[in-house]
């Protein structure tokens, strides 16, 4: 009779740590592959109908561990803080979190195709997650791009 006390115990344990809110990894890299290390992010998400804002700063290799809450929300959103030094690669649309989790997503897209604003190394092309992965791809701003923002203060 203990022993099965115990076991519904640890059962209930289990089940109470599946329940627990879910991590993700968000990935800023360069279209050479390399980290967008050390950069002010803000993650943005519903929770709870809710607006929740995350202010994070992404590690020396370009990675930033995030919480989500629970219920986990359906999608995120991120964007760099200081957006004038960093441009992204692609649209900036929310991601499926789902999906995050289950597979990881890669943000990735061919150069000529519309809104495609990067040309890719070969290495990034090839570039795989794990499941709870975010990667996203910045650059930073062309000189004629940072002239015409100056000038459109």
């Amino acid at each position: 009779m203990g022993m099965k006390l115990v076991l519904i115990f640890l059962a209930a344990l289990v089940q109470a740590g599946a329940s627990s809110a879910q991590d993700i990894t968000v990935r800023l890299l360069k279209p050479s592959g390399s980290p967008v290390a050390q950069e002010a992010i803000w993650v943005q998400f519903t929770a709870n109908g809710e607006h929740q804002r995350l202010d994070v700063t992404t590690s020396p290799v370009g990675t930033v561990k995030i919480h989500l809450p629970q219920p986990i929300p359906s999608q995120i959103y991120v964007v760099p803080t200081y957006a004038e030094h960093l441009d992204p690669c692609s649209q900036l649309l929310p991601v499926d979190t789902q999906q995050v989790i289950a597979a990881g997503v890669v943000r990735f897209c061919s150069k000529g195709k519309p809104g495609c604003r990067c040309k890719f190394s070969k290495q990034v092309t090839h570039l795989s997650t794990s499941p709870g992965e975010l990667v996203l791809f910045f650059r930073p701003p062309h000189l004629w791009e940072r002239f015409a923002r100056h000038f459109w203060e």
